[in-house]
């Protein structure tokens, strides 16, 4: 088996009080997911309704977008 972390992107559609609650979650417990799955999680496209809403979490503008199909078809 390869020392090599893989890393798994994840698409996120909502960051609401769920949403901003799942990022803070896999930010809060990065060590221990990658520690028992060998795999680091990175969000890489959030999907929000609207990009001038506040936010539960901090999310850099890079990764929101108001067109969920960009999430889905985010190639990273």
């Amino acid at each position: 088996m390869s020392a090599e972390k893989r890393t798994i992107r994840l698409g996120q559609i909502g960051c609401g009080t769920v949403g901003s609650g799942v990022i803070n979650s896999l930010r809060d417990n990065r060590e221990v997911i990658t520690r028992r799955t060998g795999c680091e999680i990175s969000i890489s496209k959030v999907a929000v309704g609207s990009l001038s809403d506040p936010r539960f979490v901090e999310v850099p503008e890079e990764m929101l977008t108001t067109d969920a199909q960009e999430v889905v078809s985010d190639p990273r």
